[in-house]
């Protein structure tokens, strides 16, 4: 097993740290707008989403940056967060701008919206086990909800004493 890697962007860069050594090395750079980082540890690639206006995509490249590709150019509006899930190999993102959370395969296709009408989605993260995906909304009754992977049992977790989960 490798060295723990932490992977993060700068807004224009997508960046890894290997944890135990401190190294920092760059995945891809002068990049429009990253929000959203996430890693499949299995294939060894980098899933991002990028936000420039009218051109928002979801993307991936290996972890020295090549082999960039542009999964998923349509159908997007403001793609958050998102989260690899390596065990399905799906990918699963929230849009803020469509009030959704929607899934697609790791090549890009196959993609549907699992739950629709959420206020302001942003984070998103997989209990594989259990075989969830759960999801934040920063809208007005600010929630962490959770929903099985195939979009049903959608429920509410935390709905008290939070702002921006």
């Amino acid at each position: 097993m490798g060295e723990p890697l932490l992977f993060f962007s700068t807004k224009s860069e997508v960046r890894g740290l290997k944890v135990n050594s401190m190294e920092y090395f760059p995945v891809a750079t002068n990049l429009p707008y990253v929000i959203g980082i996430g890693f499949d540890s299995v294939g060894g690639r980098v899933y991002w989403t990028d936000v420039e206006a009218g051109k928002e995509t979801l993307v991936s490249a290996g972890l020295d940056g090549s082999g960039v590709v542009n999964l998923v150019t349509n159908g997007l509006d403001m793609p958050e967060d998102l989260v690899v899930d390596e065990i399905n190999r799906n990918i699963y993102f929230t849009d803020s701008v469509r009030k959704h959370l929607a899934v697609c395969s790791l090549t890009g296709d196959a993609c549907s919206v699992l739950v629709s009408g959420i206020e302001q989605p942003r984070a998103v993260a997989i209990h594989h086990n259990k075989r969830l995906v759960l999801y934040t909304d920063w809208g007005s009754k600010p929630a962490i909800s959770m929903v099985s992977m195939d979009g049903s049992d959608s429920k509410d977790l935390v709905t008290e004493g939070l702002i921006w989960p």
